[in-house]
């Protein structure tokens, strides 16, 4: 892939600097706004609650069973001896680090 010149990644920076403040200033516009009408800590969770968020984590591991079954037919293909759940419990361990940054691992594991 050929590199982009020095103005388009430029641009490319200026882009993402703005958007990265806009985003920032609407978030900030909207935590003042319920910080001063006063619901910002008010919290209005009915009986139910409970069950809807087990319900929603339930749907949520479900809905990742099928990636970890690819991924374990993908390591089989390669000759690894592995069991499912060995598998599942692997994918699931790893999902975590899509959302570390990649230098952050070593500080988070003591490594």
């Amino acid at each position: 892939m050929p590199r982009r010149s020095l103005p388009w990644r430029r641009l490319e920076a200026i882009v993402r600097w703005l958007l990265f403040t806009i985003v920032i200033a609407f978030a900030t516009h909207k935590l003042i706004s319920l910080w001063a009408s006063g619901e910002f800590c008010r919290s209005t969770l009915d009986a139910g609650w409970p069950l809807w968020f087990g319900s929603a984590a339930a749907v949520y591991v479900a809905g990742w069973v099928p990636s970890a079954f690819v991924w374990h037919r993908l390591l089989r293909s390669h000759r690894v001896q592995i069991r499912f759940w060995e598998t599942l419990r692997a994918f699931y361990c790893s999902q975590p680090g899509k959302y570390v940054p990649e230098r952050h691992w070593p500080c988070s594991f003591g490594v």
